[in-house]
């Protein structure tokens, strides 16, 4: 198996498990997906425009989640910690 077939592999395989995981948590977290980001902007954009900010606040606090998460691990790409300690995730 070349290097480019087992990249194709796992990242169709790792489609189908966040795509089931999505399809989950949509279902039983009040339609809230959780690997796409895009997907819950959209659900946020729709319920505001068709019922108003009555519905459309539930969405906010994983759009905010999301973003706090996005700017800490930005910020901590900066932090100076030598080669020997530094991970990446």
């Amino acid at each position: 198996m070349t290097f480019s077939t087992k990249n194709s592999l796992t990242t169709l395989f790792q489609t189908f498990i966040m795509g089931a995981i999505d399809a989950y948590t949509f279902q039983n977290f009040a339609g809230s997906f959780v690997s796409a980001q895009t997907g819950n902007l959209v659900v946020f954009a729709y319920e505001l425009a068709s019922k108003g900010w009555q519905t459309a606040y539930v969405r906010l606090p994983v759009l905010i989640g999301f973003l706090i998460g996005a700017f800490i691990s930005q910020a901590a790409k900066h932090l100076p910690f030598s080669d020997r300690n530094r991970f990446i995730i």
